[in-house]
């Protein structure tokens, strides 16, 4: 007596219908596959790994070169928590060239001056190579984000309507 057939077994892999189903899937997947990739290049910035790891170095930065009060950390973290929205604000900009412009201006800004709005700075603190090399480390990750969005972007076929 023949068994029936479980939807758990493998697909017949031959014929006129298996040839349909394969050629529709490919379709379907390659959409879903671009549109995969387009929503995670148009993540909320905040949640790029490059954002993350920036203000991550930027709190550690903070904790270990200020005086450790309660309304000195609570201006600090206003000051990155604005800098966050800056970089959310500008990275959402669906332009490419012109998202990653504005991301390098507000870097550049940030390590121009930001470090003169950094509250409770210890005295032995003179120099800003630590704080330089945060900000430049954030610019090199957002560069290489840049090229691999590029990469991507000409990889990528154009959807077409249907």
């Amino acid at each position: 007596m023949a068994s029936k057939k479980k939807l758990s077994d493998p697909p017949n892999e031959h014929g006129l219908g298996y040839f349909f189903r394969r050629l529709f899937a490919r379709k379907n997947t390659l959409q879903e596959r671009v549109k995969a990739l387009e929503n995670e290049i148009h993540l909320e910035p905040k949640d790029w790994p490059e954002v993350q790891d920036f203000i991550n170095r930027l709190n550690k930065l903070i904790e270990t070169n200020t005086i450790v009060d309660y309304n000195i950390q609570r201006l600090n973290q206003r000051i990155v928590d604005a800098v966050e929205n800056q970089i959310n604000e500008k990275g959402q900009l669906q332009d490419i060239e012109q998202r990653f412009n504005a991301l390098d201006i507000i870097a550049d800004r940030f390590l121009s001056n930001a470090l003169n709005k950094i509250v409770g700075l210890r005295s032995h603190q003179n120099d800003n190579t630590e704080f330089s090399q945060v900000v430049a480390h954030f610019k090199d990750r957002l560069h290489q984000r840049y090229k691999e969005e590029l990469a991507l972007k000409q990889k990528m076929p154009p959807l077409r309507p249907h």
